[in-house]
């Protein structure tokens, strides 16, 4: 699993620190359940609910979190509701660049 200041690099220091914040969390979250996945195999569903335990999520919400991570990479993890266009513009190139 990634060390926390590793997983830091990862999030743009540029978004607003709550939506950093959260985007940080879900990342070291998707990163504990992605260890899981080592063997390339779909790990069982319990496994992912004992993931999903420990961060006090749901298993749900952790497959969407994996879900928008496969696909967009960390990009997908970032709250982007309120975001201005052109912080979305920059999510996106830093999504290329990372990706």
């Amino acid at each position: 699993m990634m060390k926390a200041e590793e997983l830091a690099e990862l999030i743009p220091a540029t978004l607003p620190q709550p939506t950093r914040t959260r985007a940080l969390r879900r990342l070291a979250i998707v990163a504990d359940a992605q260890a899981l996945y080592a063997d390339g195999r779909k790990p069982p569903r319990e496994t992912l609910l004992g993931v999903a335990a420990r961060h006090d999520i749901s298993v749900g919400t952790l497959y969407r979190w994996l879900a928008s991570y496969r696909r967009d990479h960390c990009a997908g993890l970032v709250d982007i509701y309120r975001q201005t266009k052109s912080l979305l513009l920059e999510i996106e190139q830093w999504s290329a660049l990372v990706g």
